[in-house]
């Protein structure tokens, strides 16, 4: 998992009892659309996630505590579902998948703000990476306008070398007709 320095390290989760008495994965009330089964669930923390998502979302609440403890969102299996791509989000991160999913990341993080989740270590994150992106960009084009000054510079001086040998060569037939 990353922190606010960019500095990430490895939990393994925990397997815990879960207490909830209600089904807190949507998924498994209808079997035929899904194909996640009860064994592709861990429970962390009371929420029942993906198995795949377990080990990120450990180490968030390590970190962070229960994000999703304010909520808008009252039933388990929403904020589930907010925890889980809490998740994707922090995987995508962490696999510098985040340029080419900025847009997605970006609506994620928000949608996850609006419920009341606390992303703002993520949003640190994701704005951080934008600054990135556009210092690139700009740095591109400024290598971009260089490359093309020095070309421009160089036909200037070519010109200039040309019009001087004009010149040069007008003043001596100049000198030879007085």
């Amino acid at each position: 998992l990353l922190d606010d320095d960019g500095d990430g390290e490895l939990l393994v989760p925990k397997r815990e009892q879960c207490d909830l008495a209600e089904n807190v994965s949507p998924m498994l009330d209808s079997p035929e659309k899904f194909s996640i089964s009860e064994s592709d669930l861990v429970c962390v923390h009371g929420y029942k996630v993906k198995r795949s998502n377990a080990t990120i979302l450990e180490a968030i609440f390590k970190k962070h505590g229960d994000i999703a403890a304010n909520c808008v969102f009252k039933s388990s299996s929403t904020r589930t579902h907010f925890l889980e791509v809490v998740c994707e989000v922090v995987r995508q991160i962490q696999t510098n998948d985040m340029i080419e999913m900025a847009e997605d990341i970006e609506r994620q993080v928000s949608d996850a703000e609006a419920a009341n989740i606390n992303v703002s270590w993520i949003r640190a994150r994701v704005e951080a990476c934008h600054k990135r992106e556009e210092t690139s960009k700009r740095c591109s084009l400024l290598m971009e306008m260089k490359s093309n000054t020095s070309l421009v510079r160089a036909a200037a001086q070519m010109d200039l070398k040309e019009r001087c040998a004009e010149l040069m060569s007008a003043q001596e037939r100049f000198k030879n007709a007085e």
